[in-house]
């Protein structure tokens, strides 16, 4: 450093300092006020995880992975009599609806078949962004655990992380997805993009604001490809050790807009709702059958008249959203057909509750993919009597 700036030093580091304690003042009164900020829903789990994903100390094993949101450790062998079980997937199983782990649906299996005279332990291994690829070398170090079961509930972030590798490809695009991911944790950087996009953000950046590229149809091939052969891979591991599997179908909300606006009509469409009637619409999409924004538009507007075709425009918008940040039917079909080959116990969440519900309850869930209490403590339902058949069955 040139000897005329030395002096400057001490007052750059000063300055640093304050600024960095007056952001996190901010940050922690924003928390406070207004909660934490949402997690991020794309975020590529693999490529940011360092050494070893559990470490053993005096017999007790903590995951690593999960970092500041780590489940308790727990005991390297489980408690004889006590099967244990193991769940995967993403923030949708853990992380991304600002609950402890006991509130989720896994803690809340344990709890309603412990009330049934049933104990077992279960162990939630989500985290944000894990999909099936991720999930791979995970499983492999967790079957030392000695589970007798293990739970995947996963599928969303296989196709996110899909658009997510696109947008993001190589070591510089890695650096810059950390730095994305980092800035979407800050309750600062939300609130300040929410106040943003009215005046500074381009119509693109508004109906997408990660600018994420649209999702091809070869990319959901291959994406529902992949991740039927990951979960038969996982499955044939299990049973090799002599566990059980079950996969689970996962559920979206299918209320909320597709994420498209890759043309000026999607973007209108979608920004004035409102000015189209159903005449239109019918006439519209006899034209273009596979446009999800009008399918949007005239789904919602058939349930608002409790038109049941409603149900059907909104499943096939949200299956044709270019952009997706949930499952699909494709994925939820790629599940079923993997489930079938390695003859893994299926629980078709999906296909329950579209059979029960037409659509999935609103009140279900926080955003697109992440479960509101009561979605967890629903789902929980759902699966805890499947679970306890297959833990009997053994």
């Amino acid at each position: 450093m040139p000897p005329r700036l030395r002096p400057l030093l001490p007052r750059l580091v000063m300055g640093l300092t304050v600024a960095a304690s007056l952001l996190g003042a901010t940050e922690l009164t924003l928390r406070v006020a207004y909660g934490p900020p949402s997690p991020p829903v794309l975020l590529v789990a693999e490529g940011f995880a360092s050494g070893r994903p559990f470490t053993v100390s005096r017999g007790m094993v903590t995951v690593e992975y999960q970092k500041g949101d780590a489940i308790d450790p727990f005991p390297l062998q489980p408690t004889p009599g006590v099967p244990r079980v193991l769940v995967f997937g993403g923030s949708s199983v853990h992380g991304g609806s600002h609950l402890d782990y006991r509130e989720e649906f896994p803690g809340l299996v344990e709890t309603l078949l412990g009330a049934q005279d049933r104990p077992i332990e279960v162990l939630n291994l989500a985290q944000p962004g894990r999909d099936s690829n991720s999930t791979r070398p995970v499983l492999a170090e967790a079957l030392a655990f000695q589970p007798a079961l293990v739970v995947f509930y996963m599928g969303h972030n296989d196709l996110g992380n899909t658009i997510m590798q696109a947008r993001y490809p190589g070591v510089r695009g890695a650096l810059e997805a950390r730095i994305t991911v980092l800035m979407q944790r800050s309750k600062i950087h939300e609130m300040l993009a929410a106040g943003l996009h009215s005046e500074l953000l381009t119509a693109q950046q508004m109906a997408e604001p990660w600018a994420m590229p649209p999702l091809t149809e070869a990319q959901r091939v291959m994406a529902a490809g992949l991740f039927e052969r990951n979960l038969v891979w996982m499955t044939e591991q299990i049973h090799a050790v002599g566990g059980e599997a079950i996969l689970v179908t996962p559920i979206s909300d299918m209320t909320l807009k597709p994420r498209v606006g890759a043309t000026e009509a999607d973007q209108a469409a979608l920004k004035n709702p409102h000015r189209y009637d159903l005449a239109t619409l019918d006439a519209a999409l006899q034209a273009e059958p596979d446009r999800p924004d009008l399918l949007w538009i005239r789904g919602s507007q058939r349930m608002d008249a409790r038109d049941p075709r409603g149900c059907d425009d909104l499943r096939r918008a949200s299956d044709l959203d270019p952009r997706p940040l949930h499952a699909s039917e494709a994925m939820a079909d790629a599940l079923r057909a993997a489930a079938a080959e390695s003859g893994a116990r299926l629980v078709d969440l999906r296909a329950e509750v579209l059979q029960k519900h037409c659509i999935p309850p609103k009140e279900w869930f926080l955003d697109e993919v992440h479960l509101s209490r009561e979605g967890h403590e629903q789902v929980a339902a759902i699966l805890a009597p499947a679970v306890a058949e297959v833990l009997a069955g053994r």
